[in-house]
């Protein structure tokens, strides 16, 4: 027997849906296949702030790598992948601009997983429906308010490479030692995205207890001795002959720290120095360092003195390889010092180690020491860009007090500390 049209008819629709092509009803009704999205418009925001971050300006390029992370499943990102990179198979480096052509999309999707965890991790996307009204336009792409991971990532690019679940922890670590505090720690570690890589955090929740308890009367006693290490008897360099001699330290070098009077007097400082544990630690974290305790304090003090004996000068983070987390530490000295936040232990520490007060006076003292260098090596003062491996940055530097001196800026320290060099100001000027 002959089947009825109107069930042939139902079967063909069927098949047809079922291979995602369009089904013509007869009388001309359509109903058009959706391409599979297995990530959200909100994810694709993300990725596409990343590339664009990157370098990939092209909006099709761009679009190619949207498209390859529809690979991503998404409903589980957290637990995906949490074993470690090894470093026989290291994530790639990811270029400014990508050839997807000559490019393996395994690269692509696990740079792609990797910023939609820390997106997840940190909150993202956890506000309601898929698009939940966090995102605007821009160029056709929406965009998105939530955590600036793209922003993160490339302040701090380990934190693609890094262990997850390190990161994890240490997120999770940090939001237990401010419970009940009110503080936003996602919020804080996007600020600050060193703080997810620190090696030296630690959450030690008996020295964040109030002073006085029992809890921090026995963490206290356990750090009692680490006061001597940074103690005012602590001398500069490393025995080595290569400390600050004592012509930098009274300014010779068109120096401007001459007095180290804090702000506020010492009774500010006082009163930081009997802070609670935990605001100490939330001030440590607004320059992305785990904490500033005295036994942290002391570490990075004996590691200050090593950076003078072998530079001379404390210029940290003015030089390519410097520690970034001491380059943090220092800056952050100088803001306590600035603000009249500095104890007046430390300060006398710091004093004596020849410690510049002032980042500007910082990094001159730093190209000073190298053209210094330079000319015991060349015998003149006048890097030019055929000498063999001269700096340009130098070069630069040198234009500049050029500058500098014409426009009458340059103060007269400075000035003096050039013509002992035998500096020569009438050479060329590339930057006039």
């Amino acid at each position: 027997k002959s089947i009825p049209n109107s069930v042939c008819l139902f079967r063909q629709m069927q098949v047809s849906v079922f291979r995602g092509r369009a089904v013509s009803l007869g009388a001309g009704v359509h109903l058009p296949s959706t391409p599979t999205r297995s990530i959200s418009t909100q994810h694709e925001s993300v990725l596409d702030t990343y590339w664009k971050a990157r370098g990939v300006f092209d909006a099709a390029q761009r679009r190619k790598l949207l498209d390859l992370a529809q690979k991503l499943q998404t409903s589980n990102l957290l637990q995906q992948g949490l074993a470690p990179l090894t470093t026989e198979d290291p994530l790639p480096g990811v270029p400014s601009t990508w050839a997807l052509e000559e490019r393996d999309s395994p690269e692509v999707l696990e740079v792609s997983r990797r910023l939609l965890q820390l997106y997840q991790l940190l909150g993202g996307g956890n506000s309601g429906s898929e698009d939940d009204g966090m995102l605007g336009t821009e160029g056709g792409v929406p965009s998105v308010s939530g955590p600036d991971v793209a922003w993160m990532v490339t302040r701090e690019p380990g934190l693609l490479t890094a262990d997850f679940r390190r990161v994890t922890r240490r997120l999770l670590e940090m939001k237990v030692a401010v419970a009940g505090t009110g503080v936003d720690v996602p919020r804080v570690v996007v600020r600050q995205p060193a703080l997810l890589l620190s090696d030296s955090w630690a959450l030690d929740l008996a020295a964040l207890q109030p002073r006085g308890s029992p809890a921090a009367d026995t963490s206290e006693s356990a750090n009692a001795s680490q006061e001597q290490v940074a103690g005012p008897s602590q001398s500069p360099g490393n025995g080595n002959g290569r400390g600050l001699s004592q012509g930098t330290r009274k300014g010779e070098v068109g120096g401007s720290h001459g007095t180290h009077q804090q702000g506020s007097g010492s009774a500010a400082a006082q009163q930081q120095e009997e802070a609670d544990p935990v605001t100490e630690m939330l001030l440590a974290w607004e320059w992305g360092l785990s904490n500033d305790g005295l036994q942290e304090w002391s570490h990075r003090y004996r590691q200050l003195l090593d950076y003078i004996g072998h530079f001379g000068d404390t210029a940290v983070g003015y030089r390519d390889g410097d520690d970034p987390e001491l380059a943090r530490w220092v800056s952050k000295q100088r803001s306590d010092h600035r603000r009249g936040q500095l104890h007046p232990t430390r300060l006398q520490c710091l004093v004596d180690a020849g410690f510049e007060f002032d980042a500007e006076q910082a990094e001159w003292v730093r190209w000073y020491k190298e053209l210094e260098a330079y000319q015991i090596a060349q015998g003149n003062a006048t890097p030019v860009p055929l000498t063999m491996g001269v700096d340009l940055y130098l070069i630069n530097w040198c234009s500049v007090q050029r500058i500098a001196r014409r426009s009458r800026v340059l103060s007269e320290q400075r000035i003096q500390a050039l013509d002992r060099l035998g500096f020569d100001w009438s050479g060329a000027d590339p930057l006039s």
